[in-house]
C-alpha cells in the first residue's frame, strides 16, 4: 500500500471534502483502506443456478388514464421481464398508483416502489414538518397495497443535490422515519439509489446506514456506463478521477463487483441496478453520450449479459418502458432537452396511437426468453470480442460479439 500511499491521500482528500458537503465526515485513513480493499478484495463472479425472471425489470410509472393500464400490461408481458419499478411522489395520482400497483401484482409481476420526495421537502428534513410529511406519506401511500409490494426503495440520488434536494444526513433521515413502518407493512427497504457509480458516497451512506442498525436489505443503484455512450465492455476513465483510474480499470463488471462488495461490507442481502439505459439523439444532437436506436438495444443486450453473468447483481432494471428519448417504446411525446428523470418519473404521458417499439424493446424480449432459465457457464473476453457460453436443459451454446461495434450478440454452436 505504501506506494500508492500519495494518490491514495490525494484522492482520499478530495472524498472527504465531497462528504463533508453532504453533512457526513470520514476519517481520511478509513477513506484510504475501504478504496484499497474494494480494489483489491472484489468479489469474484458467481455462476451459479439458473437465471430467475425477476433478473429483468423495466421502470414504469402509472398512467392517469385507466384504460393504458392494459396496454402497458401487455407491453410488459410481451418483454416477459419479472419486475416492474414505479416512482412515486407527493404530487403523485395515488388512486393511479395503488391501480397500477394491484394490475401489475395480479399480472404476476413483482412490484417495487420507489418513494421520493421532493426536492424542497428533501433539503429541509431537519424540519419537524417535513419529517412529520415523510413518515405519512409513506405510510399513506403503502398501507393499502402491502400485500402487492414487495420492496420499497426510499429516496433518489442523494448524490445529485440539485436533482433530489438530498445531503447524506437527509438520506439517513429517510431511512431512520420509513424503516419502521416497511417493518410493519412487511415490505423489505431498498436503498441508497446513488447515480451512476460513486463509491466514495455508497460508502459514506451504507457506513452512516449500518452505523445506526439501517442497513437497507437491498443495495441500489443507477448504474449507467459512463454517460459518454461508450459500449458497456469499455472502462469508465471518469469514475474516480485519473489517480485511481489505471488502478481500478473500471468496466461495467468490475463496477457491479465494487457495489457487491459495498453491499457484502455493509451487511446487505443483495445488490440492484434500478436504472441505467442510453439515450436516443434529440433532434438533431450529435453530442457523444447519445447513440442511435441500433447501438441502444445491442448496449442493452450486451450490459444485461454482462450483469447476469457476474452473478452478483440479483436484478437490473431498464430506465423507462415509453419514453420519446429514452424508452424502450418511443410514446410519441417529444422533448426538448434530456430531463434528469433517473431521479424522478412521475407519470407516463398519454401515449398516442402511434407509439413505436424500439429495436431495444426486441432485444430484451429476445434476451428474456434466451436466459431466463439458462445458466452462465463462463465469460471470455479479449480486446475485440466477448463470447459467452450458456447452457439451458442440457443445450450448451454461445454468444459472441465484437466489444467496439454496435453489434448485437449473435449465437453460436
Amino acid at each position: 500500500m505504501m506506494a500508492h500511499d500519495t494518490k491514495f491521500r490525494q484522492r482520499s482528500g478530495v472524498i472527504r471534502a465531497k462528504l463533508r458537503r453532504g453533512g457526513l465526515s470520514i476519517a481520511g485513513r478509513s477513506v484510504q483502506l475501504l478504496l484499497w480493499r474494494l480494489i483489491h478484495g472484489l468479489p469474484q463472479t458467481v455462476l451459479s443456478g439458473p437465471i430467475p425472471r425477476t433478473l429483468f425489470g423495466v421502470n414504469c410509472p402509472p398512467n392517469p388514464d385507466p384504460a393504458w393500464d392494459a396496454v402497458y400490461l401487455r407491453w410488459i408481458r410481451e418483454l416477459g421481464v419479472g419486475s416492474v419499478r414505479v416512482d412515486v411522489t407527493y404530487e403523485s395520482d395515488t388512486e393511479a398508483f395503488w391501480r397500477w400497483v394491484e394490475a401489475l401484482h395480479g399480472a404476476g409481476i413483482d412490484v417495487v416502489a420507489h418513494l421520493v420526495q421532493p426536492a424542497a421537502a428533501a433539503a429541509n428534513m431537519h424540519a419537524p414538518r417535513e419529517r412529520a410529511d415523510w413518515e405519512q406519506f409513506v405510510a399513506a401511500i403503502l398501507e393499502p397495497v402491502r400485500d402487492s409490494v414487495s420492496h420499497a426503495e426510499l429516496g433518489s440520488t442523494p448524490n445529485r443535490h440539485t436533482w433530489s434536494g438530498l445531503t447524506v444526513s437527509d438520506c439517513v433521515a429517510i431511512h431512520e422515519i420509513a424503516r419502521p413502518i416497511l417493518h410493519d407493512l412487511g415490505i423489505r427497504s431498498v436503498g441508497p439509489n446513488v447515480s451512476d457509480f460513486a463509491p466514495y458516497f455508497s460508502a459514506a451512506l451504507l457506513g452512516a446506514l449500518r452505523a445506526r442498525g439501517l442497513t437497507p436489505h437491498v443495495h441500489s443503484d443507477n448504474l449507467f456506463v459512463d454517460r459518454s455512450g461508450r459500449p458497456p465492455e469499455r472502462p469508465d476513465h471518469r469514475a474516480v478521477g485519473r489517480l485511481l483510474s489505471p488502478l481500478t480499470r473500471l468496466t461495467l463488471v468490475r463496477k457491479i463487483r465494487w457495489l457487491a462488495a459495498l453491499s457484502r461490507w455493509a451487511g446487505c442481502e443483495e445488490t440492484w441496478i434500478t436504472s441505467f439505459g442510453w439515450t436516443i439523439a434529440p433532434g438533431e444532437s450529435r453530442k457523444p453520450r447519445y447513440v442511435d436506436e441500433a447501438a441502444q438495444a445491442a448496449y442493452l443486450a450486451r450490459y444485461c449479459l454482462l450483469a447476469a453473468s457476474t452473478g452478483l447483481v440479483q436484478r437490473v432494471f431498464w430506465g423507462q418502458l415509453a419514453h420519446h428519448l429514452r424508452g424502450l417504446i418511443d410514446d410519441g411525446h417529444p422533448v426538448r432537452h434530456d430531463p434528469p428523470e433517473v431521479f424522478l418519473w412521475r407519470r407516463n404521458q398519454t401515449c398516442p396511437s402511434d407509439s413505436a417499439k424500439r429495436p431495444s424493446f426486441d432485444a430484451l424480449r429476445e434476451l428474456t426468453q434466451r436466459l431466463v432459465g439458462t445458466r452462465i457457464l463462463g465469460v471470455d473476453m479479449d480486446r475485440r470480442a466477448c463470447h459467452m457460453h450458456l447452457e439451458r436443459d442440457g443445450e450448451r451454446w454461445a454468444l459472441t460479439w465484437d466489444i467496439d461495434s454496435q453489434q448485437m450478440p449473435s449465437p453460436t454452436s
